[in-house]
């Protein structure tokens, strides 16, 4: 009989981690697929289409970006270098503000019929992209002046 200690001990492993993270990753995999093959067959395709791509977009590359963080911890063979590591860590980061401006626009699309964009979405897509662009800035331009100072 499993105590109360094992079990935490179980799901606060790296390899239970890694198992979950894995299983997501494949199952946002195959909706990923199936809204974009049922977006192609589609006549027309709706705003709240392309958000919902965005949010998909978001969520894969942030198990991506775990996977890639999770296994030399369980795999004592694979060894990824640590920067490549904040790298995506950092990349991430841009990728988890598209998810999350795509999930209010697709949320928003699906309450209004509107045609036109509102000053609430407007200023959401503004600081979506202001904080998308500080993030890449910073992964890409200032990546071996943060490495610098911290390793």
């Amino acid at each position: 009989m499993f105590n109360l200690i094992s079990i935490s001990n179980l799901l606060c492993s790296y390899g239970f981690f890694l198992t979950v993270e894995s299983i997501s990753l494949v199952v946002k995999l195959v909706f990923f697929g199936l809204l974009l093959f049922q977006g192609i067959r589609s006549v027309k395709i709706s705003k709240p289409f392309f958000f919902l791509l965005g949010v998909f977009a978001g969520a894969i590359f942030e198990n991506i970006t775990w996977i890639i963080f999770l296994l030399p911890k369980v795999i004592t063979g694979i060894h990824i270098n640590s920067l490549l590591s904040i790298f995506f860590i950092r990349i991430s980061w841009a990728f988890f503000v598209l998810q999350c401006v795509s999930l209010i626009l697709f949320l928003g699309s699906l309450l209004e019929c509107k045609r036109y964009v509102s000053i609430f979405r407007k200023a959401v897509i503004v600081v979506g992209v202001l904080l998308c662009s500080y993030y890449l800035y910073l992964s890409i331009f200032k990546f071996k002046l943060i490495c610098k100072i911290f390793f």
